[in-house]
């Protein structure tokens, strides 16, 4: 069995390269089992997060994705941000 890899992807204003992004890591040919988290910064102001909720609708067995939403409150904090 292999184990499971976790591929962590931040996002703010991402709407240009999220699509790239995302199916890069989905379409690994990597037969393990591959968690996508995606921090998705709420004060985007694009259509990031649109994209992204349709990507997480499109979970299989040995892809799996997960949305994390939070606001950073400065450019300098956005990196030391820990949770929901």
């Amino acid at each position: 069995m292999l184990p499971a890899i976790s591929v962590i992807i931040r996002t703010y204003n991402s709407e240009r390269y999220v699509r790239d992004a995302l199916e890069s890591v989905l379409a690994q040919d990597y037969y393990g089992k591959i968690e996508l988290v995606i921090c998705y910064d709420e004060s985007s102001k694009d259509d990031t997060l649109k994209i992204l909720q349709k990507y997480v609708l499109r979970m299989t067995p040995n892809r799996s994705i997960k949305l994390i939403r939070y606001r950073h409150v400065s450019p300098f904090r956005a990196f030391l941000h820990s949770g929901p």
